[in-house]
């Protein structure tokens, strides 16, 4: 009963969101937000700053590029779920695609920051977590 009123509910936010909503949060938000205070902060080198920026744009791409086709299957669904009789096997297919696309877009966020975080000393990673706490702590309305 828990599981199917989780999957009502997940549902529920796939069909009432509103198209190009991204799913989840940033997970580079923090180095988004004022990225030069935070370079200078964490005094990175000219290499550092580039290897950083080279990651941020790589991540920009492969999220763009999968928020459009997150778009796209997010479409199918909804058509699947308003259609005059509803096939669950369809739906629950495009249902687990999407859940997968989502973790997928999760575990890059991650990597992502994982890479950005290698490029750091570590008195630099030890830094950027003060600040992410800080962050987290000043802006609660980020986690929603």
């Amino acid at each position: 009963m828990k599981r199917a009123i989780a999957i009502f509910f997940f549902v529920a936010g796939i069909v009432w969101s509103k198209p190009g909503e991204k799913p989840g949060g940033d997970p580079l938000a923090p180095f988004e937000i004022h990225y030069d205070r935070l370079k200078a902060r964490l005094n990175l080198t000219d290499d550092q700053d580039a290897a950083i920026r080279k990651i941020k744009e790589d991540f920009r791409i492969y999220r763009e590029e999968s928020l459009k086709v997150h778009r796209e299957d997010h479409k199918v669904l909804r058509e699947l779920l308003e259609a005059e009789e509803v096939d669950l096997v369809k739906v629950r297919a495009q249902i687990e695609k999407l859940s997968d696309m989502m973790t997928d877009m999760a575990m890059k966020g991650i990597e992502t920051r994982l890479a950005i975080e290698k490029v750091l000393s570590h008195d630099q990673r030890l830094e950027l977590r003060k600040i992410v706490q800080q962050h987290k702590r000043e802006h609660p309305e980020d986690r929603k």
